[in-house]
């Protein structure tokens, strides 16, 4: 289901996608694909970056449920270079990063 702007029928602009798996696509569509945004899947798992065809492409986050995180680049739904990755805390309503070294 998809809830946002059309153009020509096709989403096109803010929207929020949900598939039959109930994973949730949120963020900017052009020409009917989100080019970039956040998806919470179903699990809880939770991508912020760029994407092409509903998967993860160019670089972004994922955060997982127990708030760990890894940033790189991604191809084709694959990491292809792994930048950093850590833990998330939350400090007053802001988001820190706790790098591994």
């Amino acid at each position: 289901m998809y809830v946002g702007f059309l153009k020509y029928g096709l989403p096109d602009g803010s929207g929020t996608y949900t598939d039959s798996a109930n994973n949730k696509f949120e963020g900017f569509f052009r020409w009917g694909t989100l080019t970039s945004g956040r998806v919470t899947y179903s699990d809880g798992t939770k991508y912020d970056g760029g994407l092409k065809d509903r998967k993860k492409q160019g670089y972004g986050h994922l955060l997982y449920k127990d708030k760990t995180y890894v940033y790189g680049k991604w191809e084709n739904d694959v990491m292809i270079q792994r930048n950093e990755e850590g833990k998330w805390k939350m400090k007053s309503g802001i988001i820190e990063y706790k790098k591994k070294k």
